[in-house]
């Protein structure tokens, strides 16, 4: 984004350590207080947390594209690095990591989809996320080998379509994995790269953070080991880099925002940090957390802002940051920009030929047949009915319920809680495919951890059946626990009784005691009116798709039989519930 005219300027504001404009598009600019002037200007563009998200993200039922894709992100990526060129401008484009998990592209193809686009798109470095070993250490090593290379060789069973990948190659960085000799990363992981900005000459030290918590989100297996002093890890990394004379650092992390923001407060000598991991959308984003970009200031009192681009692709970050000669902030100007995938609304974006043409024609088929893979069979009608799975307990509610339970038990899981309204429809008795799954789990939502007290459990149940009588989606599917509630009484007084599986049988709940809940990122995130999941604490986006541990269940449990799925976790009461008005003035 250039520059705008000072006609368009709105309003200036102190922000943070710096001065804040605004203009009439949205765009802004701040203005650091750095030692020295302004020496050299680098236009970056960023992502974080794609997931697979090779196609658009859709909504609503026929589904409608929203936003996102690669095609699109190419397009946009196209029209900057041109205008880059033409204005003998330099750029940046740089993922903050998760690449892997999240559509059925990763299950077909480990990342080697994602990683053709990628290669095509010119990225120039990518951080490695905690996804990034969902398949173990040597799909992200396959990865690592085939980013570096200038030949690429698409996955089977791609046939069709022209590859789009022009030669272009890519570090995958992260300066606090250790690997172990017999490990098939040894020696692949990268812990920085130091890129040369062709216009001015300007050397950019750029190191990588993954999150120590991958040891137990994700599998990364033996031999390979996280460190967790992130603050050591970046003083080494600030020290290695600068005994190079590089003339700025960035720090590519995927270790989530306010890990972030703690960091950037703690060290010195990191100009900037692109980051992801948390999901978190700022600036002009939906629901953002904070401003685009967040100033901190570090333990030597100069100003780093921090960026991270919510996730999925659903927009692309942007910015032009300037900087003294120190490799201090002298100032940011721009705004991630959505990636517009509606056609009817402004700012769409039309999609690349050659990446559409790719996809349509060759890794998009394949999933066709995957999507009528047999996963498993059922003897007993599933019952999501859309009225049923609103309002009570059904068998199809209490299997999805079971099987994120099952899926994350090893992460201290005790209750699941899903909503009714993410389950759309039914399954029939016979053979079940991944296609029916999809049908029944369309919104591609994942399993996400939270920790929250009984009384906060509670008050989630209370939600849930707040709307029972109107037939809304916040209805709550549940497992290891059971509670009987009625409609007669006042919102936030419906539930009567509230137990948890202890054993053979179930238990009070203890108000004050903290329980690990699973449920879908969409409640995690306080949809459909979960906002106590948004208070929670230890919060996981695992990003398992919800519709693959749901179709892993069935297969290891096949053939569903009643006596998979127990019933009576839910009791509805109907009475008269009068409340009794007392006149103070006569004796009771």
């Amino acid at each position: 984004m250039a520059e705008i005219s000072r006609r368009t300027f709105l309003r200036r504001t102190l922000f943070g350590a710096g001065m804040l404009t605004v203009f009439a598009n949205g765009g802004y600019r701040i203005a650091f207080a750095a030692p020295g002037p302004e020496v050299f200007k680098v236009r970056i563009l960023h992502t974080n947390d794609h997931h697979a998200r090779i196609e658009p993200v859709t909504s609503g039922t026929p589904a409608v594209l929203v936003h996102g894709g690669v095609s699109r992100r190419k397009t946009l990526i196209d029209a900057r690095r041109q205008a880059a060129q033409t204005a003998n401008e330099d750029l940046l484009l740089l993922d903050a990591g998760d690449v892997f998990q999240g559509t059925l592209y990763f299950n077909q193809y480990n990342g080697k989809a994602d990683l053709e686009f990628y290669k095509g798109m010119q990225y120039q470095a990518m951080a490695i996320g905690n996804h990034e070993f969902d398949r173990g250490q040597q799909v992200l090593a396959d990865f690592i080998t085939a980013a570096a290379a200038p030949v690429f060789t698409p996955p089977p069973p791609v046939a069709g379509g022209t590859p789009v990948d022009g030669g272009n190659t890519f570090p995958v960085i992260s300066a606090n994995i250790q690997t172990a000799a017999s490990s098939p990363l040894n020696g692949l992981i990268q812990p920085n790269v130091v890129l040369t900005l062709p216009h001015t000459g300007k050397k950019i030290g750029i190191f990588g953070l993954t999150t120590p918590e991958t040891a137990i989100l994700s599998s990364p297996g033996a031999g390979v080991t996280f460190r967790e002093d992130l603050e050591a890890v970046v003083a080494e990394q600030v020290a290695a880099l600068q005994a190079q004379h590089v003339d700025a650092i960035i720090g590519l992390t995927h270790i989530g925002y306010t890990v972030d923001l703690d960091l950037a407060k703690k060290t010195s000598g990191v100009s900037l940090i692109i980051g992801g991991h948390s999901h978190t959308p700022l600036g002009p984003q939906p629901n953002p957390a904070g401003p685009y970009p967040t100033p901190v200031t570090n333990k030597d009192g100069e100003s780093v802002p921090v960026f991270t681009d919510w996730e999925w692709g659903r927009w692309l970050g942007e910015f032009v940051v300037g900087f003294d000669a120190a490799g201090h902030v002298t100032s940011v100007t721009g705004a991630p920009v959505e990636v517009v995938a509606d056609s009817s609304k402004p700012g769409y974006v039309e999609p690349n030929a050659a990446f559409e043409q790719r996809i349509t024609e060759g890794y998009a088929p394949p999933l066709e047949q995957l999507r009528n893979q047999e996963i498993g069979s059922s003897a007993v009608a599933l019952n999501g009915n859309r009225s049923d799975v609103r309002t009570s307990e059904t068998n199809l509610g209490s299997l999805i319920a079971d099987a994120v339970l099952n899926k994350t038990e090893p992460d201290g899981s005790q209750i699941a809680i899903m909503n009714g309204g993410g389950i759309r429809t039914s399954i029939d008795t016979g053979p079940v495919t991944l296609g029916e799954v999809l049908e029944v789990l369309p919104f591609g939502n994942k399993v996400a951890l939270v920790d929250i007290t009984g009384a906060q459990v509670k008050a989630a149940l209370e939600n849930g059946v707040s709307q029972v009588e109107t037939v809304q989606g916040r209805f709550p599917q549940v497992a290891g626990i059971r509670f009987t509630f009625t409609p007669n009484r006042p919102l936030g007084e419906r539930i009567l009784s509230l137990e948890i599986a202890r054993g053979d049988g179930f238990v009070p709940i203890d108000p004050a005691a903290t329980y690990r809940v699973v449920t879908n990122d969409f409640m995690l995130g306080g949809g459909d009116g979960y906002s106590v999941f948004t208070e929670g604490t230890n919060k996981v986006d695992t990003g398992f798709l919800l519709a693959d541990v749901v179709a892993d269940y069935i297969g290891t449990i096949s053939p569903v039989e009643d006596k998979d799925i127990t019933g009576n976790r839910i009791t509805r009461v109907n009475y008269m519930w009068l409340p009794l008005t007392i006149n103070a003035a006569q004796p009771v």
